[in-house]
């Protein structure tokens, strides 16, 4: 392959939140612009302690390796949703809060990836199927093997480590309803995953659980986790059907609707699954995980995982997947088992280290990656 560079100007770095990790013989050091902006450095650190274990393990390992630390390009664009009958301003000179117009909650500002057209080869944690960039092992990976995070907890985030372990076999689970709970919808208006496994789910409670929930009150919307704006926004943009009682799908965002990782494993057969990486505590689960073959993005989990393992599906068949694996529990054992395999194989955290920092090293022979 001919050697070549990725050449990213200080605008594209800062547009797109690119940190450059460099990587020189057993040590990292991170070249990034003072003006990109982070909530917190510790996915930073994550990140780096990640790739110093990698190069103790390569430690002839030369590479300059540019990552969106955003979940996925094109998260810092934004776009305007004026609801309004009467366009009496300009919303573009309102002010926003939680997405919200201070002057009119029917002015929305949410994230538009759509509007992304960065295509120059770097590393991301998400891409899109058609996209050539280079995936990154999703962050609840390293942070539930990372020796820089101690913390454990029962919340949806990747930031916390999990005891892994069920103790009960697949047919000694209860719960036959395929169920998932999510902290968060994805403000994005070209992500619509999660948002469409809502609706779905609302629309159709005997096929499937899925809502959002969280152990404490959300810190702008009290008991629920997000606004009731939000929804109008997607109901005025035919996202979800205009038919559809907001007050009551209101319900599904929740926080009381929180069940732990360790009493949804244990009482469920079947998951359902959308976008991201924060799905981490059920794949050594003795459950069958199904995901929707609508969904437009891929996690590093997705290159590991067959369509079996992570069976994907057609939401409107998802009865008679079920049926499939009620009466074969041979075949549900099976494909978890192959699904536990692999895990350990290739996402466990030291062979995680062996298999990426491999890659890392052909990649970094074929290309001056710069």
């Amino acid at each position: 392959m001919e050697s070549t560079k990725v050449k990213l100007s200080k605008e594209e770095r800062i547009k797109n939140n690119i940190i450059t990790f460099k990587i020189r013989l057993g040590n990292v050091e991170i070249k990034k612009i003072k003006s990109i902006r982070f909530k917190n450095t510790f996915r930073i650190n994550i990140v780096k302690q990640f790739l110093i274990d990698i190069s103790k393990k390569y430690p002839d390992l030369i590479f300059d390796l540019h990552l969106c630390m955003n979940d996925y390009l094109g998260g810092n664009n934004t776009t305007i949703i004026d609801m309004r009958n009467e366009k009496i301003d300009n919303p573009n000179d309102h002010t926003f809060s939680w997405g919200i117009s201070k002057m009119d909650k029917n002015i929305i500002s949410i994230v538009d990836s759509s509007r992304d057209n960065f295509n120059k080869q770097i590393f991301v944690f998400t891409k899109k199927y058609n996209s050539n960039h280079i995936l990154f092992p999703s962050l609840q990976l390293l942070s539930n093997g990372s020796i820089y995070n101690n913390d454990n907890d029962e919340n949806y985030t990747w930031t916390k480590k999990f005891n892994l372990k069920d103790n009960l076999n697949f047919e000694e689970k209860k719960n036959k309803l395929p169920l998932m709970r999510n902290t968060n919808i994805v403000f994005d208006i070209n992500n619509l995953s999660r948002i469409k496994l809502l609706e779905y789910s609302y629309l159709n409670k005997d096929k499937i659980d899925f809502k959002l929930g969280n152990k404490i009150n959300h810190v702008k919307f009290n008991e629920h986790l997000i606004s009731k704006q939000f929804l109008k926004l997607y109901q005025y943009k035919n996202i979800i059907r205009d038919d559809i009682d907001l007050d009551d799908f209101y319900n599904w965002f929740k926080c009381d609707n929180y069940i732990s990782f360790t009493d949804i494993i244990k009482n469920n057969r079947y998951f359902i699954i959308g976008y991201g990486g924060q799905y981490l505590p059920y794949y050594l689960s003795s459950s069958i995980i199904f995901k929707s073959n609508k969904e437009e993005y891929l996690i590093y989990e997705d290159l590991i995982f067959n369509e079996e393992e992570i069976k994907i599906i057609d939401l409107e068949d998802i009865d008679e997947h079920i049926n499939i694996y009620e009466k074969n529990c041979n075949l549900a054992t099976k494909n978890i088992k192959s699904r536990h395999n692999k895990y350990i194989d290739y996402l466990s955290y030291d062979n995680l280290i062996k298999h990426f920092g491999k890659f890392l090293l052909d990649y970094s022979n074929k290309k001056n990656y710069s």
